[in-house]
């Protein structure tokens, strides 16, 4: 790593202090450093660990290097991370105090990508929460295209631990943390799944899923944690609910992993005829506006099979009762064209179809190609 010079604090932890520092390279972009004394470093180095395991994963903070350093006579451990300009998801729900669903879709579908990364390399990363998901602004300024990474690894865990209850070494935020990690030590990519759970009704509410438990002492509060699930927040669509409840599934074995749900309709459904993490499209034609590729239309819709024509009749002429001659063939059915019938046929280039419903079921018609 270059020469840098540290400036400002970007936020403290239990394992270390992380400065905003700049290289003396006037070219070099600025970078997180996180700091701790040598020998308090075992989580730093830890952390270098994993992050060495998934460098290249997209969802992931990259890791740039370390070294050591003396200051006021004291040997300091420095860990070098990618900055992240737009703060934690912690500081953007604060801000917003509870963020849309559009937004909410994306984000998780960015956490679970990186999850699936953790998770398939053997790891967990036991204290998933949203001060530990960084943001990072879109190019350009851009709205809508924040990108998160899963952050601060030290206390990550390589496939399952007992750390067992009566020892009371837990790992992970109470508010973030599963039942069975709580009631009997059991580490494994569920509990993940269980805090992504948590992280989504944080986005939801601007609050904590258990955060009416907050006055609780520690110890009774880990008690709440290892017996109750989160309530699932009203203020979220149906397929929201249904992500919910299959990360709280109180058996981590019946919980879905990272891969099942990044596949859930929650994330994988588009919105609006896009996918939860690109910008829209404008459709091109009727069927880009349904839910998926394979998706039929509704019984009375007009199977149709578009012909060659010669007609310049405007579609906006309000004299134009009927298509002209030759537009295209149509006719009214009962039930949804089948797939296989050859009666969806796909348009070429910029062209769109326009339809009609009139008042009787016998008027319903396509109107041509444009």
């Amino acid at each position: 790593m270059a020469m840098w010079q540290r400036r400002r604090v970007l936020g403290k932890g239990t394992y270390g202090t992380v400065f905003l520092a700049e290289p003396t390279d006037p070219t070099a972009p600025p970078i997180a450093v996180k700091t701790c004394p040598i020998a308090k470093s075992s989580s730093l180095h830890l952390e270098e660990r994993v992050l060495a395991r998934l460098r290249g994963c997209p969802d992931i903070v990259s890791c740039l290097g370390s070294s050591l350093t003396v200051e006021d006579g004291t040997g300091l451990y420095n860990l070098f991370l990618e900055y992240a300009a737009g703060g934690t998801l912690a500081d953007l729900i604060k801000k917003e105090s509870g963020l849309c669903e559009r937004d909410m879709r994306r984000y998780v579908r960015m956490i679970l990508r990186g999850l699936c990364s953790v998770h398939g390399k053997g790891m967990v990363h036991c204290d998933l929460k949203p001060s530990n998901i960084l943001v990072f602004p879109g190019e350009g300024g851009v709205l809508n295209a924040d990108r998160l990474k899963i952050a601060d690894f030290g206390l990550a865990k390589e496939g399952k631990e007992e750390m067992g209850f009566w020892g009371l070494n837990f790992r992970g935020t109470p508010f973030y943390m599963s039942p069975e990690s709580v009631a009997s030590g059991d580490i494994g990519p569920a509990l993940d799944i269980w805090s992504l759970g948590c992280i989504l009704v944080e986005m939801v509410t601007g609050k904590p899923a258990l955060w009416k438990y907050r006055n609780l002492d520690p110890l009774n509060l880990l008690l709440v944690i290892a017996k109750q699930s989160p309530g699932i927040p009203e203020g979220l669509s149906e397929d929201g609910k249904d992500f919910l409840r299959n990360c709280f599934a109180m058996n981590p074995c019946q919980r879905w992993t990272a891969k099942m749900l990044l596949n859930h309709p929650f994330v994988s459904r588009p919105m609006y005829g896009k996918t939860p993490d690109e910008p829209p499209a404008s459709p091109k034609s009727p069927w880009d506006l349904c839910p998926s590729s394979d998706a039929l239309p509704p019984p009375g819709w007009c199977s149709f099979t578009p012909s060659d024509h010669n007609s310049e009749q405007s579609l906006l002429d309000p004299s134009a009762s009927l298509p002209p001659p030759g537009w295209c063939s149509f006719s009214t059915t009962d039930s949804a064209p089948s797939a296989s019938s050859g009666s969806r046929q796909p348009f070429g280039g910029n062209s769109a179809v326009m339809y009609f419903m009139g008042m009787a079921e016998s008027s319903k018609y396509f109107v041509g190609e444009v």
